[in-house]
């Protein structure tokens, strides 16, 4: 749950909903992936899978800090109101933007600052490898092998970072896939384990229960009752 004066970073493709009975404020703002564009490609990495990372809910404690990002969001806010080109065309609103993001991350409890450390890297690599490949490789071996990492440096790794095993984090995003393609498509079941890799429904079925609890159709089902009745409400 987001409590006041936290922060909660999604990356592209995650989706989330807002219960309107929760007294709740706050500033929503979306942007480019072009804004890590002005990073350096390692620091552009380490900001892209350790702080936009699955539902990265980050409290603010500091209250000097907490003044600040407000600072840096009133701004943000004046800026995107007074000129309405995109970033691309606003270098002013950018830079904002892109200083925020950086300040945001150094401020993460525990934040590992030696970007080049050996684990940050494989997490990084692994991350990234999971991204591309999860249609294709299900099993912590088959990222081990193409890693050329042991079992126990990668399961050390993910623990570090993640605070999850390797098959976690493998299987999270392959749930995350099937409930967008459950929420936003008609495709059958069966036609979704397939797009996702697996030739037999029967054994996605299996994993995605294990995973929520529920079948692929309880999922739907239930999930599309709500967002029918969300619909509604608007």
């Amino acid at each position: 749950m987001v409590e006041k004066g936290s922060i909660l970073l999604l990356h592209s493709g995650q989706y989330c909903s807002i219960v309107e009975e929760t007294d709740i404020e706050g500033i929503r703002i979306a942007f480019s992936p072009h804004i890590f564009d002005n990073m350096t490609r390692n620091i552009a990495n380490v900001v892209k899978y350790t702080l936009f990372r699955n539902f990265n809910i980050i409290r603010i404690e500091s209250r000097d800090f907490h003044e600040y990002i407000e600072e840096c969001f009133s701004m943000l806010l004046v800026e995107s109101k007074t000129n309405i080109h995109s970033f691309m065309y606003n270098p002013r609103l950018y830079s904002m933007l892109y200083y925020t993001i950086t300040k945001i991350y150094e401020y993460q409890p525990n934040v590992n600052n030696g970007v080049t450390s050996k684990t940050l890297e494989l997490f990084i690599r692994f991350s990234a490898m999971i991204d591309d490949r999860y249609k294709t490789m299900h099993s912590v071996t088959e990222y081990r092998t193409a890693l050329n990492v042991s079992h126990k440096l990668l399961t050390e790794c993910a623990r570090e970072h993640a605070n999850k095993s390797p098959l976690d984090m493998i299987m999270e995003k392959t749930v995350f896939e099937a409930k967008k393609l459950l929420n936003y498509t008609n495709l059958s079941i069966k036609e979704i384990a397939l797009e996702l890799g697996y030739r037999e429904p029967s054994n996605f079925s299996t994993l995605f229960k294990k995973h929520t609890k529920v079948s692929p159709n309880q999922y739907r089902e239930r999930n599309s009752n709500k967002l029918s009745s969300d619909a509604q409400k608007y």
